[in-house]
């Protein structure tokens, strides 16, 4: 699989992983979410874990950020898949452990989370 052009995946890269837990209406959903980076700050790919094994809901949030990976490695720019992915809604939706608040699905949380690990990036650069 082919990267942005310039911005090639190094074999190792840095990367943020986060537990985040969806208090939906009928029951939660524990999710582990990563996220990696371009050379640019920019995010090139986002892996997501279901705590419960074999959980259909996970596998479809794990291709969910397999579909958004593939985009961004094929240039799709982070700002088209957060317009589409932000906000989506679908079960379980409720409020999370975390300062992400209350999300409209698994998918919302995570695209959520990767906005905010990208925020405190860039402000941590613009610090040094």
């Amino acid at each position: 699989m082919s990267a942005v052009p310039g911005f090639p995946l190094a074999d190792e890269r840095e990367s943020v992983t986060r537990k985040i837990t969806i208090h939906g209406a009928h029951s939660s959903l524990v999710l582990y979410a990563t996220v990696s980076f371009y050379p640019n700050d920019e995010p090139a790919e986002i892996f997501i874990k279901a705590a419960k094994k074999g959980s259909t809901l996970g596998g479809f949030a794990s291709a969910g950020a397999r579909m958004v990976s593939v985009s961004l490695h094929r240039g799709v720019s982070w700002s088209d898949v957060v317009e589409k992915f932000r906000g989506m809604g679908f079960e379980p939706s409720g409020e999370t452990h975390s300062e992400l608040g209350r999300v409209g699905s698994p998918l919302d949380a995570v695209i959520r989370f990767v906005e905010k690990v990208k925020y405190e990036r860039g402000q941590k650069k613009r610090n040094l």
